[in-house]
C-alpha cells in the first residue's frame, strides 16, 4: 500500500530548507562568513511511503529553486545574494553524490 506524503514533506522541506545554515570554515576566503536560505521561491514535486514484503520505501522527486545570503563578517558587514535550482532531487542519488544544479545566479554584494 502506497500513501501520499506530499504536502508533509513540503512543508517539512520547506521548514528545514529555510532553518538551514552554513558558516565557512577557518582557511575559507572569508572564515566566519554565514550562508543561508533565504527563500524557498520554488517547490513542486511528490513524496510517499510504501510497504513492500514489510519493508518501509520512501519514494520523492521534487524539483526546487532556492534565494540564499551569504553574509560576510568583516569589519563592514557585506551581504551576496542568488538563487540556486536543482531540477531533480529524488532517492536515487547515493549518499555523497550531489544533485545537478541547472541554474546559479549571483547578485552583486550590498
Amino acid at each position: 500500500e502506497e500513501r501520499d506524503v506530499t504536502p508533509w514533506a513540503i512543508e517539512t522541506l520547506t521548514a528545514s530548507l529555510l532553518s538551514a545554515e552554513y558558516v565557512l570554515p577557518p582557511g575559507s576566503p572569508s572564515p566566519g562568513a554565514i550562508a543561508s536560505v533565504s527563500k524557498v521561491s520554488k517547490l513542486e514535486g511528490n513524496a510517499s511511503h510504501a510497504s513492500v514484503r514489510s519493508k518501509k520505501k520512501y519514494i520523492y522527486e521534487f524539483a526546487l529553486t532556492l534565494e540564499w545570503e551569504l553574509t560576510l563578517g568583516d569589519a563592514v558587514t557585506q551581504k551576496c545574494t542568488g538563487e540556486v535550482t536543482f531540477p531533480d532531487i529524488d532517492g536515487t542519488v547515493e549518499l555523497g553524490e550531489g544533485y545537478d544544479i541547472v541554474k546559479y545566479k549571483v547578485d552583486a554584494s550590498t
